[in-house]
C-alpha cells in the first residue's frame, strides 16, 4: 500500500494464526525509516519471541562491517571486520545502551574511508537490549537484520492488541 511518494506499507496476514504484519517504510530527510507492526486478529493471546524492525538484502559491494565498541572512558572504538561467510553481530543484553557502543552498524566496501566510498549505516532508535546482524548467506547474498530483544514473556499480544517495533534508520552514502 502506498502512502504518498515517499512511503510504503508491506502488508501480510495469516488468518489461521490470527496475525497480520505491516512493515512501514518511508523516506525523510535523506533517511529510510522502517518499523514492523504486528496485530493479533485471532481469539487467543500471542507470545512474541522475536520481531525484526527491518530485514534488508545488501548490495554486492557490502563486504565489510564496522561496529563501535569500548568501555567506560574508552567508548566509540571502531572495529572493522570482513563479511566473507557467516555473520557479524552486535548484541546488547543490558536492557540499555552502554559504553560498548550504540545499536548500529555500518556496512561498506573494502576501499571505503571516512571521506570516500560506498557505505550503508543503520541505527535502531532504541535504548534497550538489541541485536544487529549482518550475514553472508551460503549463496553469496548478504542481508542485514535489526531488532530489539525482549525478555521471555515480556510481550504478549491479547486478542485485538498491536505491537510496534522501534524504528530502524538507514542512510546510504554516495559512491
Amino acid at each position: 500500500e502506498r502512502r504518498g511518494a515517499d512511503s510504503l506499507v508491506l502488508r501480510s496476514a495469516d488468518a489461521a494464526l490470527g496475525l497480520s504484519v505491516d512493515v512501514d517504510i518511508h523516506l525523510s530527510n535523506g533517511l529510510m525509516h522502517a518499523r514492523t507492526r504486528l496485530h493479533n486478529t485471532g481469539p487467543e493471546p500471542v507470545l512474541l519471541v522475536r520481531c525484526a524492525a527491518l530485514q534488508l538484502p545488501l548490495m554486492d559491494w557490502a563486504t565489510q562491517v564496522i561496529t563501535a565498541h569500548g568501555a567506560w572512558a574508552r567508548e566509540g572504538h571502531e572495529l572493522r571486520r570482513s563479511l566473507e561467510g557467516g555473520f557479524v553481530g552486535k548484541t546488547s543484553r543490558l536492557g540499555r545502551s552502554g559504553f560498548d557502543g550504540p545499536p548500529g552498524v555500518t556496512v561498506c566496501e573494502g576501499s571505503t574511508t571516512d571521506l570516500a566510498g560506498r557505505a550503508l549505516g543503520v541505527q535502531l532508535a532504541w535504548s534497550g537490549s538489541h541485536l544487529i546482524q549482518v550475514e553472508r548467506l551460503r549463496d553469496g547474498a548478504a542481508e542485514l537484520r535489526v531488532e530489539a530483544l525482549y525478555e521471555p514473556g515480556e510481550v504478549v499480544l491479547g486478542p485485538g492488541d498491536q505491537f510496534e517495533t522501534p524504528e530502524a534508520l538507514v542512510a546510504i552514502s554516495a559512491a
